[in-house]
Order: structure tokens, then C-alpha cells, then sequence
């Protein structure tokens, strides 16, 4: 059995993701970190850094962390959540995340994870070492 998506999951809000979304993960438990709030204008590298460290799933709406893991081969963080759907409000990202958190099917940790939209989500394992 799942333990709850609340303590089981911590977070880091890039530089991008609305602060109305942070605000409401946090008003429903979610344990949520923002970049501009530890390190505002960090390079997207240290970001990685940072939730890597911290053992935080990168909540993000840049698609540079994927070029970053993939491509470089930056050591990723223990997982990944890319938005990419049009909001139609600023807490629509923390609605889908809440959702998505909720779901004891679907696993976060080593994916990157792409919200195309409310019913379309995409995985991909990060790569392995070697």
C-alpha cells in the first residue's frame, strides 16, 4: 500500500513554475520548495544540482532538463515533471500535479515525466550510467 503522495513526495518549483500552483500544493500539504524562494536566476545545471541534493522531483515548464539528462547526460534528480500544457490558469500546473501525485499507479521516480495535457502524460526512464 502507497503511503500518502503528500509525505512521500518532496518537491523543487523551477524559476518558472507559477507561484499561484506552488501556493496551492502548499496550502494542501505538499512539501514544496521554490527556486526563487533558495537561488532565484540559478542555471538550470545548479537546479538540477539542487533537487538532486535535496532529493526533490523537479517541477518544471522548460524543456532544457530533458536536453540536459538526455543529451549531456547531466545526473538527473530523482524524478522530473515537465508541464506543457497550455494553463488555463496559473494553478492549473498544481492541479495536474495533485492529480498526477494522487495516482498510486504511476510512478515519478527516475522519469521524466511530461504533462502534454489532462489526459495525455508521457514517461521516459532516465538514462543510465555507463
Amino acid at each position: 500500500m502507497w503511503s500518502d503522495p503528500k509525505t512521500r513526495f518532496r518537491l523543487l518549483a523551477d524559476e518558472n513554475f507559477p507561484g499561484p500552483s506552488i501556493h496551492l500544493l502548499r496550502v494542501r500539504g505538499y512539501d514544496v520548495v521554490a527556486v526563487t524562494e533558495q537561488a532565484e536566476g540559478a542555471s538550470d545545471t545548479t537546479v538540477l544540482s539542487m533537487a538532486r541534493e535535496d532529493g526533490r522531483i523537479l517541477l518544471t515548464l522548460d524543456r532544457d532538463f530533458g536536453w540536459l539528462i538526455f543529451n549531456q547526460r547531466a545526473a538527473p534528480p530523482p524524478g522530473v515533471v515537465h508541464v506543457r500544457i497550455h494553463s488555463e490558469s496559473p494553478e492549473t500546473p498544481a492541479l495536474l500535479m495533485i492529480a498526477l501525485l494522487d495516482d498510486s499507479e504511476m510512478s515519478l521516480l527516475g522519469q521524466y515525466t511530461v504533462i502534454r495535457s489532462h489526459d495525455r502524460i508521457g514517461q521516459r526512464v532516465f538514462p543510465t550510467e555507463g
